[in-house]
């Protein structure tokens, strides 16, 4: 299918890839170059995804939209690899949104309409935070060897908040924060900043340039004024090193 320039596979139904047939494939195996691929649509099985991928190349490819069954443990650790025979790949911003499902957008920048890569769950079903922030995790750290140039994240969160271990969710969301070792804008929805905070306070044993070491943003989103700046600790400590961080809030 040379001229082929859109593809979109999709289960309707709830449907994994037996255990015996989840293995990768050889990795030496020879790529077939979709050269015209524009748009590649998919939902289903992670592990059925993977295997996929490594069969093909999509040197054009500008939109890569994908949605998860639910499942305990996805499986994209060579999912860059894919991204990664793309040309021009550029990825400067991801916004993160945490609802019933939780949706992962790649783009140039924040506001561009083109050139997009999604990646999703699509289970309906009321997640608990730390279950749903684990897949965001995992995601991205996958993602990483090929969109390692992020420089600005938004996160947002529409959802009821149900507290969960916080001991686990800080390990997580540091995992999370490692994936962007070149991030310079933060944007961040209220309902996230305690555990922000909490998370990148040098007083709480987090070193200066442990975290985000090149941010010069930070943003939180509020529908109230704060009384006080949360992140205050983390911006003196980075004035005191001479990596000045704006902050701000908007409504």
């Amino acid at each position: 299918m040379p001229r082929l320039e859109k593809l979109s596979i999709r289960f309707q139904v709830e449907f994994r890839l037996p255990d015996t047939e989840r293995e990768f494939w050889d990795t030496q195996i020879t790529r077939i170059v979709l050269s015209n691929l524009r748009e590649f649509a998919f939902g289903g099985d992670s592990a059925y995804l993977e295997k996929m991928l490594a069969l093909i190349s999509t040197p054009l490819l500008q939109s890569f939209d994908v949605a998860f069954f639910s499942q305990p443990t996805l499986v994209v650790q060579h999912i860059s690899e894919f991204l990664s025979t793309i040309q021009n790949l550029d990825f400067r911003a991801v916004t993160v949104s945490f609802s019933d499902t939780v949706t992962i957008t790649y783009r140039p920048t924040q506001t561009s309409d083109s050139l997009s890569c999604v990646m999703s769950d699509v289970d309906n079903e009321t997640n608990r935070h730390n279950q749903q922030l684990a897949t965001v995790t995992q995601i991205c750290a996958a993602l990483g060897p090929a969109l390692n140039a992020v420089e600005d994240v938004a996160l947002k969160f529409d959802r009821c908040y149900v507290p969960d271990n916080f001991a686990v969710r800080s390990e997580l969301w540091r995992t999370f924060l490692r994936s962007f070792g070149a991030l310079k804008t933060l944007r961040t929805d209220v309902a996230l900043v305690p555990d922000l905070s909490k998370i990148l306070n040098p007083d709480n044993g987090t070193e200066a340039e442990e975290l985000l070491p090149m941010l010069s943003e930070l943003v939180v989103v509020s529908r109230i004024d704060l009384i006080h700046n949360p992140f205050a600790s983390l911006i003196h400590a980075r004035s005191l090193a001479g990596r000045a961080i704006n902050f701000q809030v908007i409504k």
